[in-house]
């Protein structure tokens, strides 16, 4: 995987370009030292001035979760202001003095009911929808360089001088989280809703990963200069890091898919397009690059299937040393390859090959970009933010859809949600401790919903053609592995620091990478009827050569 860079020309600022975002009908807005707005229709390719600016900008977000002429755009000024503007340049709400000295940072909540600003004067306030003030959540005397909000939206996250601090912002939440994360100024930082992990950038030259306990996953290599800027792809799988002259594509462990070096000066500000396949930089030359991400890899079995351009899709048979090229119409967001099928996804349809017939897809419209696909032996799901879940069969033909109101479903993520041939599998949104069952035929919850005394990360459905013996495995906040019917409450743990595990594709196999071990539970049923017996049923490896947070990509055949 790695990004395509490109640099539109058209769109170029006479100043240091300061702030970049995306809105949800794919237009990229820029600003900059030239007090000029800037708008970038992506379907088009069409650029246009919105509007002149009253003073210098600082930061600019567009409120989530809405899509229609009625956007709201919040952007900050060097002045202390911010103002809330529509996408054809009306100014709704103009708030001066809502700090002393520049607004560095402001960022709406996921829900797009509260605006958090941060400033010089050491300042954090929150603000309404409508741009009331609400509450000065923080007040010190160092400037607060950026700030984020959680994923369910009760705690705000803020950097000040070399610490990170998550505070709650409502009355009776949960106890408020510091800790040193650079060694200088941390300058950007980003909470992603579908993983729940933070990244950090600052003057000490490193990026870094963080769990939202403080704890750190990973902490990059010093770079030559200073990261200025980075931000989490909508789907959690990975984030792009800005510098000087520079753009990296990371996974969302850590290491790098990809290093470009760009003729744009420093990237200030970057920012994904809503669907993850498209990453925008603000240059210091006033210049917006594009980075497309591009070589993304699928494998199963014997295919091997590849994007090598942003519509074209190369296939390859390692077992008959064929080789085929696809071409779509439309930029391909999504891809699946699994049980003899190849799924792929564009901003208005759905293909689904067969992997002996690649001439002849089915077809399915669909209403909006898909964040997900999600595939069991006979079906498949798609995951629409706006529209909820749809469950189709390989031919094509709807069968049900899942619309619940205690899922948000632009929080799901590959760990969060598992279908099977009768029964599809969720992680409440809501309250991760529960998992929510749902029919597959009907789209309708089933009578059981299972509750874990901790918070589950991670879940998978076996893929048995006998629905009396469904099982779910799934890994909680701890790392332990347990295994549960889907119709009673049966939990039993199979093991501890466990990193990630797969059902096989076709029989009750389950394998998982734990304790530096690769282990693999031949009839994982045993377990109900004589511990002792699972126990002969299990292999063990061990594994010296890998590191931590490992993943299993697939487990298919024997």
């Amino acid at each position: 995987m790695r990004f395509k860079i490109k640099i539109d020309d058209n769109q170029k600022h006479q100043e240091i370009a300061t702030t970049i975002s995306w809105t949800l009908t794919n237009e990229v807005y820029s600003t900059s030292d030239d007090k000029v707005l800037l708008k970038k229709d992506m379907k088009t390719n069409q650029v246009e001035k919105v509007m002149d600016l009253s003073h210098y900008p600082t930061d600019m977000d567009w409120m989530p979760g809405t899509k229609g002429a009625g956007d709201i755009c919040a952007i900050a000024f060097a002045n202390g202001s911010f103002q809330l503007v529509t996408k054809i340049g009306k100014v709704e709400k103009d708030v001066k003095d809502a700090h002393k000295g520049a607004v560095i940072s402001l960022k709406w909540s996921n829900d797009g009911q509260a605006l958090a600003t941060s400033g010089e004067d050491g300042q954090l306030k929150i603000w309404s929808k409508t741009g009331n003030l609400r509450s000065p959540l923080v007040t010190s005397d160092k400037p607060i360089y950026c700030v984020t909000w959680s994923p369910d939206n009760n705690c705000v996250l803020f950097a000040q001088e070399k610490n990170i601090c998550i505070k709650p912002h409502l009355q009776g939440g949960s106890k408020q989280v510091q800790w040193k994360a650079h060694d200088g100024l941390v300058l950007k930082v980003d909470w992603n809703s579908s993983n729940n992990l933070i990244i950090s950038c600052g003057e000490d030259c490193k990026y870094k990963i963080w769990d939202s306990y403080g704890r750190q996953m990973f902490s990059s290599n010093p770079y030559d200069y200073v990261i200025t800027s980075l931000s989490w792809a909508p789907n959690g799988e990975y984030f792009a890091v800005g510098a000087f002259e520079m753009l990296r594509l990371c996974d969302k462990t850590g290491w790098s898919y990809s290093f470009d070096k760009i003729k744009t000066g420093t990237l200030s500000s970057i920012c994904w397009s809503p669907d993850g396949t498209i990453c925008a930089g603000a240059g210091g030359n006033g210049t917006v690059c594009y980075g497309y991400v591009v070589e993304r890899n699928l494998s199963w079995s014997n295919w091997e299937v590849q994007l090598v351009e942003d519509n074209i899709i190369k296939i390859v048979d390692l077992l008959n040393e064929m080789n085929e090229e696809l071409e779509i119409r439309e930029r391909i967001i999504n891809m699946s390859l699994n049980y003899n099928h190849l799924i792929l996804t564009t901003p208005t349809q759905c293909y689904v090959y067969n992997v002996n017939n690649w001439n002849s897809p089915q077809i399915i419209e669909i209403k909006d970009s898909v964040n997900l696909i999600i595939t069991s032996p006979k079906y498949f799901c798609l995951v629409d933010a706006a529209n909820g879940i749809f469950i189709y069969n390989y031919e094509g033909k709807a069968i049900s859809s899942i619309k619940a109101t205690n899922i948000k479903y632009d929080f799901l993520n590959k760990k969060k949600i598992s279908i099977s041939q009768d029964i599809l599998a969720i992680i409440d949104t809501n309250n991760s401790k529960i998992i929510r069952f749902y029919e597959v035929q009907t789209g309708k919850p089933t009578n059981f919903f299972l509750e874990h005394s901790l918070d589950i990360i991670d879940i998978n459905l076996n893929k048995s053609e006998i629905a009396s013996e469904r099982k779910i495995a799934f890994i909680d906040s701890n790392k332990d592995l347990f295994l549960s019917p889907t119709f009673k409450r049966d939990i039993i743990k199979l093991a501890a620091m466990c990193d990630s595990f797969l059902w096989n594709d076709k029989n009750d196999t389950l394998a998982a990478v734990a304790d530096g071990r690769l282990i693999a539970w031949y009839y994982p049923n045993a377990i109900y009827v004589d511990k002792d017996l699972m126990e002969q049923a299990k292999v063990i490896k061990d594994l010296p050569e890998i590191g931590q947070m490992t993943q299993m990509i697939s487990f298919f055949g024997s």
